[in-house]
This record gives structure tokens, C-alpha cells and sequence, in this order.
């Protein structure tokens, strides 16, 4: 597994999720309860950005 730096600790806000594009794909970032996590931005169901949700 590898890791890529998707943005710095300081942007993200606890249990907000952040858009970042990585090679041009669009993840979301989110920090929630000390740890961070990452996936697909877009919804597989509905074809849209899930940074953007409720």
C-alpha cells in the first residue's frame, strides 16, 4: 500500500469533509474522531459528490 498527501492536517475541519483531487480523481477527505479518511468523492448511486452531502 502507498500513500499520497492529499492535503495538510491543518485544513481539514473535525467531521468536515474536504474535496481534494488526486490525479485527477475526486476524493474526499474527512477527520473524525483523531483519525482521517479518504474515498471516492462521487456516489456510486447517484452520480454525485459526497463532500458536498449531508
Amino acid at each position: 500500500m502507498s500513500f499520497v498527501k492529499a492535503c495538510a492536517l491543518s485544513e481539514l475541519e473535525d467531521d468536515t469533509p474536504k474535496r481534494v483531487e488526486l490525479d485527477g480523481t475526486p476524493v474526499s477527505v474527512v477527520r473524525t474522531e483523531g483519525e482521517v479518511f479518504a474515498i471516492n468523492d462521487i456516489c456510486s448511486h447517484a452520480n454525485v459528490s459526497l463532500s458536498e452531502g449531508e
